[in-house]
């Protein structure tokens, strides 16, 4: 079964020019091999960086292959889940598989008919998905092809140190395929969503074991996006609750030395545990995604004149 190489997905909104388009062409082939040193050498080199950013997040969530003669389309989806303090992401496990049919049965009802829905196991937390390369995403997708062996996924995370009082966010993996185009997500019906949302959560409440004699408190759910868009969101959504919970003083952002798709987003906080950083993928959110968490940051608190290194509390000056 080969994979089918479709540059209209990614090509559509990009420069026209016979350059732009070998470059477009160069990154399909390195994604569709899953060679992700061509991807970085086509990041690296060509000239439109913006462009590439969103060229690669659209690119790297989807996957075309040929079954039985018809050509099938396949994207990985999230749900990002922001858990409110006292109830950890990390520590959902036990509720996921209480509430994880009913979860899934509301998943396929939402989604449009026709449509394949395949959920991965569990809650991802947050600094596991910044964590995944685009190897790692592809093994997601090519999990769900007809007769693939389900391989384990392994790859290194670097883990966010969050005080206790702090909400934390995860993300429901979504693997979605049919025939003959992309899936695409229903069209918005607010009644619907809310009720959807409501059920994912109250499914996800009830099955957690309480806190100090009292019912866990209810996550908040955020209806199934694109990996950019979910990504972004599910980000914000979690820095916006950190801020009214917390309180972020300042922040910080800058590239990381030892990969070009990672950037570093260092916070202050109001609390004894003064820093926190995270890190994002720009494969995963492209610029567009970096630039509206900017803005959320920008609405919570001033960019810090210093970066501040957590691991030992000095401050370099630019």
């Amino acid at each position: 079964m080969d994979t089918l190489i479709k540059s209209h997905t990614a090509a559509a909104h990009l420069p026209g020019s016979p350059d732009a388009q070998d470059w477009i062409a160069d990154l399909e082939r390195a994604v569709a091999g899953n060679q992700e040193q061509a991807i970085w050498g086509v990041m690296q080199h060509q000239a439109h960086k913006e462009e590439a950013h969103e060229a690669l997040a659209n690119m790297v969530s989807r996957m075309a292959y040929e079954h039985r003669g018809v050509d099938v389309y396949s994207e990985v989806f999230m749900m990002p889940i922001v858990a409110e303090p006292g109830c950890k992401i990390m520590d959902m496990d036990g509720a996921w598989k209480i509430a994880a049919a009913r979860i899934k049965q509301s998943l396929g009802e939402w989604f449009p008919k026709g449509t394949r829905v395949n959920i991965f196991n569990g809650i991802q937390p947050m600094d596991w998905v910044t964590s995944w390369t685009p190897s790692v995403m592809r093994n997601h997708l090519l999990a769900m092809r007809p007769g693939q062996p389900r391989d384990k996924t392994e790859f290194v995370t670097e883990t966010i140190t969050l005080p206790d009082e702090a909400p934390t966010l995860g993300f429901v993996v979504i693997g979605l395929s049919q025939p003959r185009d992309w899936p695409e997500l229903p069209e918005v019906d607010s009644v619907r969503d809310a009720r959807f949302k409501n059920v994912i959560k109250h499914s996800l409440q009830l099955s957690m074991p309480d806190v100090h004699g009292r019912m866990a408190p209810a996550p908040t759910i955020l209806t199934p996006e694109r990996v950019q868009y979910a990504v972004t969101d599910g980000i914000s959504l979690w820095l916006h609750r950190l801020h009214e919970i917390i309180g972020i003083t300042g922040w910080m952002i800058g590239p990381s030395q030892n990969s070009r798709d990672v950037v570093y987003i260092t916070l202050t906080l109001d609390h004894a545990i003064p820093y926190v950083q995270f890190m994002v993928r720009l494969h995963q959110i492209g610029m567009q995604g970096l630039n509206e968490i900017v803005s959320v940051l920008n609405q919570s608190a001033p960019c810090m004149e210093k970066s501040v290194d957590t691991a030992t509390g000095t401050t370099r000056g630019h």
